[in-house]
């Protein structure tokens, strides 16, 4: 059997206003829309988290740097790239060194060397081309609901803060 693999199988699921779901799902948590993207970084405990919406990230800017502390103290970023609609968490050290990440004229840069950034972590020009940052291995990208269903906890990251 052949498959069209340039056309999205589910109809309309992945759109952010359509609040049907493929099975029920009791007890939705309905802060955001359930098919908005977010990226997630789970909390130590498994339990509760924080979740970094789309919309929310979009609102930011072409490009993003956001910076998190977890509850353990360990220092994150968030980069985001609205054309791509993909964000990812670092930890924000490579080549050795820690770095400060900041946007400037919607490329993201380092402080320490003047390096350009992906939102893949990889360094693209500069110094540190070819290093990459380390990511956070336990966040994820997933649909609300079903971040929200195993993380009842999480406390959802605006622009304007946490809620």
């Amino acid at each position: 059997m052949n498959r069209n693999y340039t056309v999205y199988p589910y109809g309309s699921y992945d759109v952010v206003g359509n609040d049907q779901l493929l099975f029920p799902l009791a007890g939705v948590d309905r802060r955001r829309a359930l098919k908005e993207r977010v990226l997630g970084i789970p909390s130590a405990d498994g339990q509760s988290g924080v979740a970094f919406p789309f919309g929310e990230l979009a609102d930011v800017g072409t490009a993003a740097v956001i910076e998190y502390e977890a509850t353990d103290g360990a220092r994150m970023i968030v980069l985001w790239n609205s054309g791509a609609r993909a964000a990812m968490a670092y930890h924000p050290r490579a080549g050795g060194q820690s770095l400060t990440l900041e946007v400037r004229d919607n490329v993201i840069v380092d402080v320490e060397t003047g390096s350009t950034w992906g939102v893949d972590g990889l360094a693209r020009s500069g110094p540190l081309s070819g290093e990459r940052l380390e990511p956070v291995a336990e966040a994820y990208v997933a649909f609300w609901f079903a971040w929200a269903a195993f993380h009842a906890g999480t406390v959802i990251w605006t622009a304007a803060g946490a809620s």
